[in-house]
């Protein structure tokens, strides 16, 4: 057991409360989450995933590294990026991980009809 296994990870969540608060995640906590999200069979390998979350939410860190653990494909779109970039990054994917907020403004990025979206997970 190295340093690794001591680590904590500070999360942000509003959880079923729906109001915001901090939660440490020990590493046990770490691998049961990132198992519970390659459990529900919405990743793998030939997933093209794109979260518009943060790295401090749960979602936002957890299904990156799931859909990287399942040899899938992480859609990044660059810090600070154009609207295009975000667009462009979202109609290549196959998965969005997002919050109804953060859906809208993406929605809002792209013109018309969504290309694809009809073999899209949300």
């Amino acid at each position: 057991d190295g340093i690794e296994r001591q680590a904590i990870r500070l999360m942000s969540t509003s959880g079923t409360t729906g109001r915001p608060k901090v939660l440490a995640w020990d590493a046990d906590l770490i691998e049961a989450r990132l198992k519970q999200v390659r459990e529900t069979g919405d990743l793998g390998p030939d997933v093209r995933l794109m979260s518009v979350l943060g790295l401090l939410t749960t979602t936002g860190f957890r299904y990156p590294i799931a859909q990287w653990q399942l040899g899938g494909l992480v859609l990044l779109p660059s810090l600070g990026a154009e609207a295009t970039d975000a667009a462009e990054a979202s109609a290549r994917s196959t998965f969005v991980a997002s919050s109804p907020f953060r859906m809208r403004g993406l929605l809002n990025q792209v013109p018309g009809e969504w290309p694809g979206r009809e073999h899209r997970t949300i």
